[in-house]
C-alpha cells in the first residue's frame, strides 16, 4: 500500500504554511497562524468583504506574493513554517 495521509494533512489544515496535496493547485495554507493575518490584510487591501473568498486569480496573486517573500528569507525560515 502507498502512504496514508489524513484529510487534514491532505488539505493543509493540520499544520505547515505550505500545502502538499491541494486539488485546486493552491500552495499556501491560509489557515496557518503566520499566514492568516497576511491573508486578511490582503483581503482588506483588495476591499474584499470579510466573509467572502478570493477569486482564483486573487488567491494566486496572494500566493505569489507570499512565496516571493518566503524565498527572500533565510532558508531555515521556510522549514520552521512547515513544522
Amino acid at each position: 500500500m502507498g502512504d496514508v495521509v489524513s484529510i487534514q494533512e491532505a488539505y493543509g489544515t493540520a499544520q505547515g504554511a505550505l500545502l502538499k496535496f491541494n486539488p485546486y493547485g493552491y500552495r499556501v495554507n491560509i489557515n496557518h497562524p503566520l499566514i492568516r493575518p497576511l491573508y486578511e490584510r490582503y483581503k482588506k487591501w483588495k476591499k474584499i468583504p470579510h466573509g467572502a473568498a478570493l477569486s482564483d486569480e486573487e488567491r494566486f496573486e496572494f500566493e505569489k506574493y507570499i512565496l516571493e517573500k518566503i524565498g527572500k528569507k533565510d532558508p531555515g525560515e521556510l522549514e520552521r513554517m512547515e513544522t
